[in-house]
């Protein structure tokens, strides 16, 4: 007698469904594509290798031209922030120079907002070639914690100096500080934009999409700067006028500020404490790279309303061999008159050549007593 055969189970088979799977197929691919962009970018980077100043870049590119044009006139070279380009006056350092007996020629490469690790490789790019006849190069920089902001990220002027090279530079500053790990990668992470834009070449048309405030002002400024004698761009009674009133007006932060810095000088001991690992090593790197060109290297502190702490123990431990220091309010007190300064942190037209002066004859002074 045949059993009835029992009906077999339908096993349901599920299959992706054409949504999912097209999902993940335009993922795949895209992350493909965008892999494909950056290999390639990078490599026509390696290439073809661009110039390590462009021509388009936002305050430098003007004074990069025109000191080409004359650099084997000048002996003397004066880089850092604003604080020089708005206070350092070649042709009063010159002049009181000329009237001493000595031939000093000398051109303000200073840049406004400059940092650490951009003013390294803007003396190394542009000692790279350097005059004929330099003698003496003299650096302001402030030594703060690497970190490069959001808002300039898009500019052209900081993604052409964020090679691969340069950003390794940035990211070792960063490593070897004192700051905690959290702090680092936070620091390291404002490099990754900028370097990202340098080698997919984005820089440009992410420029005229999103323009940023930062390089609204690099554009009014770059013609003033291109025309400034040697370099050097007084603050005058015309420039920024709001920001001077501002100043004027309301005088309780700047004189509070000028006190705590009386107060630190007066408080300041040898030895307060150690220069940190990455600061020894980026002074290092600046001060071999004068040598390289041949000249001497100088460091100043303008009258800033920072301790510049890290300069005088770099100095203290001989690190620095000469410090020209121009921040202690008990000693200089004319530079920190609010009436002579333009905002908190810039001296006026009139009083930047009397800075200029009073640098001119220390300089002079090291020269000659060969005090270096």
């Amino acid at each position: 007698m045949n059993q009835a055969t029992k009906p077999r189970k339908r096993i349901a088979v599920k299959f992706p469904s054409t949504k999912n799977n097209t999902l993940i197929k335009v993922l795949k691919y895209s992350l493909l594509a965008g892999l494909s962009v950056f290999i390639t970018s990078h490599s026509l980077t390696q290439i073809i290798t661009p110039p390590k100043i462009p021509q388009n870049i936002g305050f430098i590119s003007p004074k990069k031209t025109y000191y080409q044009a004359h650099k084997d006139n000048y002996n003397t070279l004066f880089f850092g922030s604003s604080r020089v380009l708005n206070h350092i006056n070649p042709e009063v350092i010159d002049q009181v120079a000329k009237s001493e007996g000595l031939e000093i020629s000398s051109y303000n490469f200073g840049i406004p907002a400059i940092r650490e690790i951009h003013s390294y490789v803007l003396l190394r790019d542009v000692l790279q070639d350097a005059p004929e006849h330099l003698e003496w190069v003299f650096i302001e920089i402030s030594l703060d914690k690497g970190y490069e902001p959001i808002a300039n990220a898009r500019t052209k002027r900081s993604i052409y100096w964020h090679t691969f090279s340069n950003t390794r530079i940035a990211i070792e500053y960063i490593i070897n500080s004192e700051e905690s790990a959290f702090n680092k990668a936070i620091l390291i992470s404002s490099h990754i934009l900028p370097y990202i834009y340098h080698q997919l070449n984005i820089g440009i048309i992410s420029n005229h999409l999103w323009p940023s405030e930062t390089q609204s002002l690099e554009s009014q400024r770059d013609q003033k700067i291109y025309e400034a004698n040697k370099g050097f761009l007084g603050i005058t009674s015309n420039h920024y006028n709001d920001l001077r009133q501002l100043f004027l007006a309301d005088q309780f932060d700047y004189q509070k500020d000028v006190k705590k810095l009386i107060n630190y000088h007066k408080n300041r001991t040898e030895k307060d404490n150690d220069l940190p690992d990455n600061k020894r090593i980026l002074l290092s790197k600046i001060i071999d790279t004068v040598h390289a060109a041949g000249a001497t290297p100088f460091f100043i502190i303008t009258p800033t309303l920072n301790t510049a702490q890290d300069l005088y123990q770099a100095h203290e431990e001989d690190l620095i061999p000469t410090l020209f220091a121009y921040n202690n309010p008990s000693d200089y007190p004319q530079f920190y008159d609010a009436e002579n300064r333009h905002d908190p942190e810039h001296l006026n037209i009139q009083t930047a050549n009397n800075f200029s002066q009073e640098l001119a004859q220390d300089f002079i002074q090291a020269i000659k007593t060969k005090n270096f």
